[in-house]
């Protein structure tokens, strides 16, 4: 009983890791500015990467400057091919690229 217990714990649902569901994409492309990449602004249909970070979305050239600062300063996911953290996933859903431009 008491395994059974830990294994359904608060602090492993939140570490609980899965691939982003078509709806889950959907609602990350719907977020304001998401259309395009948060840094260079190329219009890139969809862009596949993410600064987890920043809550935004970018292209495969930008992700590659992102990866080379360090995750303390962007860590990126691929939006497509890495498993997520429902954590990962909140803090996409608080982001965007619309948000991070009006703060820069």
């Amino acid at each position: 009983l008491r395994m059974e217990a830990m294994a359904q714990s608060p602090s492993q649902a939140a570490l609980e890791r899965h691939v982003l569901t078509d709806h889950q994409l959907h609602n990350i492309y719907a977020i304001p500015g998401n259309s395009g990449c948060a840094d260079c602004g190329r219009s890139t249909p969809k862009p596949k990467w993410a600064s987890v970070t920043h809550g935004t979305v970018v292209c495969i050239d930008c992700s590659g400057v992102h990866r080379s600062l360090g995750v303390v300063k962007s860590f990126v996911k691929s939006l497509t091919m890495d498993s997520w953290t429902d954590a990962q996933l909140a803090n996409m859903r608080v982001g965007g690229n619309a948000k991070i431009a009006e703060f820069l």
